[in-house]
């Protein structure tokens, strides 16, 4: 699915003026924020705990509908848990079966379970048929937000705050335009790196628009959002504590360095 019908949905939204954006969303007390970062860098994670304990409305985790306006829309998709997002789930949010499945699950689907299917897809093997037989074996551990932890849904919010967030030493910046539509897109090319994507990508065209097209389209739509008076910042963390300092940086609690992102770029 992600990587044949939800990859072309990625292009169809583009031929209707909008863009499914590798990104997690919410609505935190009116604000719209989003999170983007690489697989398996805690946005799950983070956006479970400010589920929790902020109070937020959630959109989307994974992938997020946005149009030339900075609307954010909510894109139906189950939550996929991996080894490291353990931490937050709370033991009374699933029974002792859920939790021995999901131990076993998360680790083989994790970045390093992807990692080992990228090197077999270099290979001369039946990938997809090795990949489809793997999930049926052992499924993803998919979950919804509700079923992880209590919150209210929204199906729209104005976005006002992105943050790509990173493992690295602890630091917060502003990223101007070009650098933030560049690394947006990096992430969410990042979401499809398994085949047979890449294999069929350049043969894509759509309402008269070829692969490189599209492309370019996309990468004008989002630059257009975040010219909506998105406010892009690179927020890192060594200790996945993404959830405790991104409230604070909403209420004004710590230093707001980074400037909303205006025309002039």
């Amino acid at each position: 699915y992600t990587n044949i019908v939800e990859a072309l949905l990625r292009f169809s939204a583009v031929t209707k003026g909008k863009i499914l954006l590798h990104s997690a969303c919410l609505d935190i007390d009116g604000v719209g924020v989003m999170l983007s970062a690489r697989t398996d860098t805690g946005k799950t994670g983070t956006i479970l705990r400010l589920l929790r304990e902020q109070n937020a409305s959630f959109l989307s985790d994974d992938m997020t509908i946005v149009d030339t306006d900075g609307v954010a829309r909510t894109f139906p998709k189950p939550l996929t848990i991996s080894q490291h997002t353990l931490r937050a789930v709370q033991a009374d949010d699933l029974t002792p079966q859920e939790w021995r499945r999901l131990r076993l699950q998360s680790r083989l689907h994790s970045k390093e379970g992807r990692g080992i299917g990228m090197w077999l897809a270099k290979s001369n093997l039946p990938i997809m048929a090795m990949n489809a037989l793997t999930q049926r074996i052992v499924p993803p551990p998919k979950y919804t937000a509700g079923r992880l932890v209590p919150c209210t849904t929204t199906d729209s919010v104005k976005v006002r705050e992105l943050f790509i967030i990173q493992r690295s030493d602890p630091k917060l910046e502003p990223i101007d335009l070009d650098d933030a539509v560049a690394e947006l897109l990096a992430n969410t090319d990042d979401a499809y790196g398994f085949p047979p994507f890449a294999t069929f990508a350049p043969t894509i065209v759509m309402d008269g628009m070829g692969w490189a097209e599209l492309r370019a389209r996309e990468e004008q739509i989002l630059r257009e959002a975040l010219m909506s008076g998105i406010r892009v910042r690179r927020l890192g963390s060594d200790s996945f504590d993404w959830a405790d300092r991104i409230p604070e940086l909403l209420d004004g609690l710590a230093e707001m360095d980074g400037a909303v992102i205006g025309v002039a770029g």
